[in-house]
C-alpha cells in the first residue's frame, strides 16, 4: 500500500479515534520525498480526516450516548472535557480551538459543513 493511502487512513484514524496526528507521516515524507508528492498526501490525509469528521458527526448526532462514551477512551479526552464542550456550545457556541476539544466538538451540534469548512485550515 503506498504513503499517500496510508495517509489517508491515517487522517481517517486521527479523525475518528487515533490520537498521534497524520504530521508525522508527512514530516517523514517531507524529509524523503518532492513536493508534489507532499502535497498529494496532504490531500489525501485531508480526505480521509474529512470522512473521519463525518462518521464522528453522524456518531454524535445519532448515538450520542455511545459517541460520548468512545471519546472518554481516547487519551486527553475525558468525561469532564466532553460535559466542557457541551456546555460551551450550550452558552456561547464556541468553536474548538484544540484538537482534543475539536473531536469533542465534532460528536457534538455543530453544522456539518461548517465542520467540513474548518478541517483543511487544521492542516495549513
Amino acid at each position: 500500500m503506498g504513503i499517500k493511502r496510508w495517509g489517508a487512513i491515517w487522517g481517517f484514524a486521527e479523525a475518528t479515534v487515533f490520537f498521534i496526528v497524520p504530521d508525522v507521516l508527512i514530516t517523514y515524507a517531507a524529509l524523503t520525498k518532492t513536493r508534489t508528492f507532499i502535497v498529494w498526501l496532504c490531500l489525501y490525509t485531508l480526505i480521509g480526516a474529512l470522512v473521519g469528521g463525518t462518521l464522528m458527526y453522524a456518531l454524535g448526532i445519532g448515538f450520542v450516548k455511545e459517541g460520548n462514551e468512545l471519546l472518554t477512551h481516547i487519551p486527553a479526552i475525558d468525561a469532564q472535557l466532553v460535559a466542557d464542550v457541551q456546555q460551551s456550545l450550550i452558552e456561547s457556541g464556541s468553536l474548538p480551538c484544540s484538537s482534543d476539544r475539536h473531536k469533542a466538538y465534532r460528536t457534538k451540534f455543530l453544522p456539518l459543513t461548517l465542520i467540513m469548512l474548518m478541517c483543511p485550515f487544521g492542516y495549513l
